[in-house]
């Protein structure tokens, strides 16, 4: 068989569940040539408009879109290298939008393999299958073995990449914190629990290895987008609150972009958003308001005017009177202009000289993103989207699993630790390098996105209109 050796055997993912062998379709995207529609396409295109199709050639592969996604689809181009245009062998199934991404792939279809032992000779599973765009995984369903290994390679029918590593049919996972230090352990001659490689020296080399990586700086394998539900007057978001902890929860460091629904913000400091909120008045209301009421409790009112309008919920409520002792905003109109509509809950926002509305920039301070508008009434439930690089996560036991996909220097970096406390000062050289050596590798292959920063300086009025001065640093 022939081989390539474009895809990466430690990238090449795989898992069993229920019988289901399952391979991860991602991995062919890694490293690849890429460009995006210029327009928007209808279905039924067999040229596609792009931003630079000089690297594709007749005969490549391409996915439309990303892999998991309903409209996502795979062609083969009839020709190429045209800095405007691609031409696909078979026309497009869906409307695809400006902005998609097309990506080269190497192969079109999965084959799948077993073998009574990792170094065995290994049998196919029937017949190759069909790489489906709309999936993250190509799967294979064996009800008839249980035991042995498990393995997946990419082929076109031509040509084939290497085999993945082998997975147990009971699931085992080559990145997994058993398989990682197992084979750190062999390539010692250390036995486990020995007085140089105790269950809790092993685990802080293995979390001490992914920190070193992680601190290196900022990986690809990193980046995740997260969301955050916005409610209404709302301003503030805890970091917390997503998903994975970010990387860095104090400064903007982590955040790669931020949209309000499908609508980018920029960066401000938190400074400019400090200045601007510096006389905005906020607090959340101690009890219920209730509809036509004339007065309105707030937990603190101190700094709100002695007359004016407040902001709560989709109100816009006047008042004539502050008792700042009980927090109570009196003289509020029965009905009409300025009066209570709707119920608004104990604990809402509530805002003073700042309209509420769509946001366009925000910041990150604190661990928060904070936006530089309260939330409007009629974008309640709004997603905020976050695409950031993500803290690696400690591991604390032999089945948890590292999102580094270079998982072997982790196995160097625990050799280079184990050494160090067997006093082997020339052996532990060597591995804390072979570990350098591939750090520095992989340095290339999971490259962070470019960011450019550019230095927003405004001046928001209190019906959230802003002025903005723009100055590339």
């Amino acid at each position: 068989m022939a081989t390539t050796s474009n895809i990466q055997q430690e990238n090449m993912i795989m898992k069993v569940e229920n019988h289901k062998l399952l391979a991860l379709n991602k991995t062919l995207t890694k490293n690849q040539e890429f460009c995006y529609l210029s327009s928007d396409e209808a279905a039924a295109q067999t040229t596609l408009s792009v931003s630079n199709g000089k690297n594709f050639s007749s005969g490549d592969y391409v996915l439309i879109g990303d892999f998991g996604d309903s409209i996502s689809e795979i062609r083969t181009l009839t020709s190429g290298g045209s800095d405007t245009t691609i031409v696909i062998t078979d026309a497009t199934d869906f409307d695809h939008f400006v902005g998609t991404k097309i990506t080269k792939i190497p192969y079109t279809k999965v084959g799948f393999y077993r073998s009574a032992t990792l170094t065995g000779v290994k049998a196919q599973l029937g017949a190759d299958v069909s790489i489906v765009a709309n999936s993250l995984y190509t799967e294979y369903q064996d009800d008839t073995n249980t035991t042995g290994y498990a393995f997946f390679l990419f082929t076109d029918s031509t040509s084939d990449s290497e085999y993945s590593a082998g997975v147990i049919y009971s699931g085992n996972n080559v990145k997994s914190v058993e398989s990682i230090t197992s084979r750190a352990i062999q390539m010692t001659g250390v036995g486990y629990n020995s007085n140089f490689a105790t269950k809790e020296q092993i685990f802080a080399d293995f979390n001490e290895a992914q920190q070193e990586i992680s601190q290196s700086k900022d990986w690809s394998f990193e980046q995740v987008v997260g969301s955050l539900t916005a409610s209404t007057n709302q301003v503030e978001f805890d970091l917390d609150d997503l998903t994975y902890l970010p990387k860095y929860t104090y400064t903007n460091d982590a955040i790669v972009s931020v949209l309000f629904g499908t609508k980018p913000l920029d960066y401000i400091t938190p400074e400019e958003w400090d200045d601007f909120y510096a006389d905005k008045p906020t607090t959340t209301l101690a009890s219920d308001t209730s509809v036509g009421a004339i007065t309105m409790t707030l937990t603190d009112s101190t700094e709100f005017a002695e007359s004016g309008a407040v902001y709560v919920g989709s109100d816009t409520v006047i008042y004539t009177a502050n008792d700042e002792d009980t927090g109570i905003l009196s003289g509020i109109p029965a009905s009409g202009d300025g009066s209570i509509t709707e119920v608004v809950s104990a604990d809402s926002n509530v805002w003073q000289d700042v309209q509420p509305g769509e946001p366009t920039y925000y910041t990150v301070a604190l661990g928060s993103i904070k936006l530089d508008l309260p939330v409007d009434d009629d974008l309640n439930n709004y997603k905020l989207k976050v695409s950031y690089f993500r803290e690696i996560p400690n591991i604390d036991d032999y089945a948890d699993e590292t999102i580094i996909p270079f998982f072997r220097a982790i196995s160097d970096y625990i050799c280079y630790k184990i050494e160090t406390r067997r006093k082997n000062i020339g052996l532990s050289d060597k591995y804390y390098q072979s570990f350098l050596i591939k750090l520095q590798r992989a340095s290339s292959m999971y490259k962070s996105p470019a960011r450019s920063y550019t230095t927003y300086y405004k001046n928001i009025n209190h019906t959230g209109s802003s002025k903005i001065y723009e100055t590339n640093d």
